[in-house]
């Protein structure tokens, strides 16, 4: 054999010996294999898998395993563009308000009250020691105007029974004209009493009109005379208070 023969295999061991020393300390086990004839031996060098070194505790080098974990595939949901439809709100329900309630029947109108007789009125105004002298009788006329006659007829008009107040003075008035005829001067027809202090244009008017303001206490003055008053109210309610038997009949 040559020298390059020799030299060759000898290198070969030096990279077997080479491989062996670098596998022993990661725990692999060289294994000088036979070479077959004419054939340089061979290392094998044989991995060994876990082995845990009790006297190091430390865990040896264990190969990888590699998993390979499918992508995860992201799914993309594009967002809702349609906006929701608005509430609908339904119109207000029309409430129809019930019928107002019939309005209340009007209150039926008082009835005038009634106006007592012309007799009734008589006994209530004219004092019952004139009356006892004088024979009165009433008649109810139409119209506005009431009168009496020296037979002691008093003709009451429509127009002054319209309410007792009315009436009264009407009674009155007329009644002064019968005290005239009996008591008074008889200078003219109606004529007052003597002495009485006489106004206005119609005398025996005014006396009839003092004679009913005395008696009633209302004052309501006859065909647009003035009022009775002053020394003519004052006379006629002193002598009307004297009664008749204080005077002499002239009539």
């Amino acid at each position: 054999m040559s020298d390059m023969s020799r030299s060759a295999r000898t290198n070969k061991r030096v990279v077997l010996l080479i491989l062996w020393a670098v596998a022993a300390p990661l725990g692999a086990t060289a294994v000088l294999a036979q070479p077959t004839e004419g054939a340089p031996p061979v290392v094998q060098a044989e991995a060994t898998y876990p082995a845990v070194d009790a006297r190091l505790d430390v865990v040896r080098l264990e190969p990888t395993t590699t998993t390979t974990v499918a992508p995860t595939t992201t799914t993309t949901v594009a967002p809702t563009t349609t906006a929701p439809a608005p509430a609908t709100t339904a119109p207000p329900a029309t409430t129809t308000p019930p019928p107002p309630p019939p309005a209340p029947a009007p209150a039926p109108a008082a009835a005038p009250a009634a106006v007592p007789s012309a007799e009734e009125v008589y006994r209530q105004v004219v004092p019952a020691a004139w009356r006892a002298v004088f024979s009165v009788r009433f008649e109810y006329i139409g119209g506005s105007t009431s009168w009496a006659s020296s037979n002691g007829t008093i003709s009451i008009a429509a127009a002054h029974r319209a309410n007792r107040s009315e009436l009264a003075v009407t009674i009155a008035h007329e009644f002064g004209h019968l005290i005239a005829w009996r008591y008074g001067t008889q200078a003219y027809n109606g004529a007052a009493p003597a002495g009485w202090p006489a106004y206005s244009s119609r005398p025996e008017e005014a006396w009839g009109d003092c004679v009913a303001q005395v008696f009633t206490g209302i004052t309501d003055p006859s065909h647009g005379l003035p009022p009775c008053g002053g020394t003519s109210l004052s006379w006629t309610h002193s002598w009307l208070g004297s009664g008749p038997s204080g005077h002499p009949v002239t009539g």
